[in-house]
């Protein structure tokens, strides 16, 4: 199958990562795969050298003609290579190819990579408001990352499908015994982002266990993420005014998560929303023990029980520091929990997610044939 993947930029960003980790999974797997993407800017997530690239748009013009050129370079990439679909990342990207192949009986799929719900105070910019409007009527399929966004949709689009990110790493093969977990509670995410990974609430909840008289001070909270320095310094001071300070590490940005997931007990999802927390994704796969927020049952869809994590209400600092509690302190569930933790990562392998996409193109395939 010929595939196109149309990404705003291969150098940064969740969205990107998973359209290089699909360009390379469908290679791999015998498709013939073009990336159309900003081919100027610095390639971080590296497809693979089987991965043609195509540059989305021209360098160095004003933002009409770029993006004008931009349309009309993408229809003669259609005509000239007859994709069997093309995959949008995110919105625009999608809109782009749906607009530049008008006329052509090419499927476009759009992706979507975030929640299609919003907290109080974060509303959804007017663009995207109106794109997820008309989307129903522009796509052949689109794609959400948990049942919870395909339920929001209703009976509005009915060819919406499930489907989940990758992990970026493979999971954990070995013995937990063997990893020498240290005890230390890891929180993920931009620090510039700290509103909505909920940091405060972290911090706060983290000090309600710091003052316990029965408190094991070998317990470290570490936060890793980078981060502008006004947010840090926000977040330092919340930690003096809880007298945390002592108690909480701030890493900055870390070339090695995976290494840090494996040797922390506990990962916290501390977030007022998420679509599909990939930190919370890639804790599991590395044996972490779960005490994660929910935002409208997102979460509880990954834990699917009890077994697998401890799961809180959203800004409910209460909760947050009683399933830290519990898990902490509580040896046998916290094993039990990382184990199981581990083995559900399985389902949001490369391997399984690619068989998932593979599933829904043969199917978009033989209803265009029909």
């Amino acid at each position: 199958m010929k595939i196109f993947i149309v990404s705003p930029t291969l150098t940064n960003g969740g969205a990107e990562r998973v359209a290089s980790m699909l360009a390379k999974g469908f290679s791999e797997r015998g498709h013939e795969v073009t990336v159309v993407t900003h081919t100027d800017q610095k390639i971080s997530f590296d497809p693979g050298p089987q991965v043609k690239l195509l540059p989305i748009a021209p360098t160095k013009k004003s933002t009409i003609v770029k993006w004008m050129t931009s349309l009309r370079w993408f229809r003669l990439y259609v005509k000239e290579n007859q994709p069997d679909v093309i995959i949008g990342i995110m919105t625009f990207c999608s809109y782009l190819s749906r607009l530049a192949t008008l006329g052509m009986k090419v499927p476009v799929v759009l992706t979507e990579h975030s929640a299609f719900e919003r907290i109080p105070g974060y509303p959804m910019k007017p663009l995207l408001r109106f794109t997820r409007k008309w989307i129903d009527h522009r796509f052949r399929f689109i794609t959400v990352l948990t049942e919870q966004d395909k339920k929001v949709w209703g009976d509005k689009y009915a060819h919406a499908v499930v489907m989940p990110n990758p992990l970026s790493f493979p999971s954990y093969e070995g013995r937990l015994a063997d990893l020498n977990k240290q005890k230390q509670v890891l929180a993920v995410g931009r620090i510039y982002n700290w509103y909505v990974k909920g940091f405060d609430i972290l911090i706060e909840a983290w000090s309600l266990l710091v003052h316990k008289k029965d408190f094991d001070p070998s317990w470290r909270l570490k936060i890793a993420g980078e981060g502008t320095e006004e947010g840090m310094l926000h977040l330092s001071n919340l930690c003096k005014e809880y007298h945390v300070e002592d108690h909480v590490d701030f890493l900055g940005f870390c070339s090695d998560m995976q290494r840090l997931y494996r040797e922390s007990e506990i990962f916290c999802l501390s977030s007022r929303s998420e679509g599909l927390p990939m930190s919370l994704l890639e804790a599991m796969s590395q044996g972490c023990a779960l005490v994660a927020t929910d935002f409208k049952g997102r979460v509880r869809d990954i834990l699917a029980g009890e077994e697998t994590g401890i799961v809180c209400n959203p800004q409910d600092v209460q909760s947050l520091a009683e399933g830290l509690w519990k898990m902490m302190n509580d040896d046998e569930y916290r094993k039990t929990a990382q184990q199981n933790a581990l083995d559900r990562s399985h389902l949001y392998s490369l391997g399984h997610v690619m068989s998932l996409w593979e599933k829904m193109l043969n199917k978009m395939k033989r209803n265009s044939n029909d």
